[in-house]
């Protein structure tokens, strides 16, 4: 009865995005979804709007202790909500710190053998995401690993970002999306997921052009109003991670 009932509440035709993509004719395939669908009828119950999560006003520590041979650091701040002005910005400026030639992987990896990994990344949903950085580095280089984080980030939120560090951060981000998209069923998922999200099905005709409105000015401002370095979420996982007794602070 559980299953029933929340089958009937949860998958109910104004909540169904339905995209077909391929070598199709349109009035065939519309003709095929009316008759599959005929009994299809609106009317489920509303569903409730989950709280929005706050930004911390503190660091907060988590993590586990782990017998491993690496330490796995992330540090984590409230982000933007998909399709948000500030989520742009916030895209680029992720990019601008990944890679090979991005300033985590070349400052902490290549300069100061910090890493063995490091990445960063911006997650956005419905509600507002998280913008975050990973570290995989030694046990013995576990603090040096978080205070270089730390100054890489600061460094963003004091100084603008240079042209060519932008201008590789739209193509990968641009050449990556648009590489993606070169399947059929990767196209489907696209405009069923942009849809569902508010973006309108066709959003990657748009994609380019907002990656390619970013500023140096935007990434500085958003860099500010995200990277809160006295407010965040870190959590720590290995050999010198928190102790079970320790959980979250």
């Amino acid at each position: 009865d559980g299953i029933v009932s929340h089958h009937k509440r949860h998958f109910a035709p104004e909540r169904m995005v339905l995209v077909i993509v391929g070598d199709i004719r349109t009035s065939d395939a519309v003709e095929k979804v009316k008759s599959l669908f005929k009994d299809f009828r609106p009317g489920a119950a509303g569903l409730g709007t989950p709280p929005l999560e706050n930004r911390a006003a503190v660091v907060r520590s988590t993590g586990a202790l782990k017998e491993k041979a690496q330490t796995n650091i992330g540090i984590g701040f409230l982000g933007a909500a998909i399709g948000s002005k500030e989520s742009y910005p916030l895209k680029v400026l992720a990019e601008v710190l990944s890679g090979q030639n991005g300033r985590l992987f070349v400052n902490l990896r290549d300069k100061k053998s910090l890493a063995y990994s490091i990445s960063a990344f911006s997650k956005e949903g419905v509600d507002p995401g998280m913008f975050g950085v990973y570290i995989g580095t030694a046990p013995d280089k576990k603090d040096a690993a978080i205070q270089g984080i730390l100054a890489e980030l600061n460094e963003v939120r004091e100084k603008k970002v240079t042209p060519d560090e932008i201008l590789r951060a739209k193509r990968s981000l641009i050449g990556g999306y648009e590489l993606g998209l070169q399947e059929v069923s990767s196209q489907a998922s696209d405009m069923a997921n942009s849809e569902l999200y508010g973006l309108g099905f066709d959003y990657s005709k748009r994609f380019a052009d907002r990656i390619e409105a970013v500023t140096e000015d935007d990434i500085l401002k958003a860099a500010r109003e995200y990277l809160t370095l006295d407010a965040y979420t870190i959590s720590i996982v290995g050999p010198n991670g928190p102790s079970p007794a320790e959980g979250a602070k």
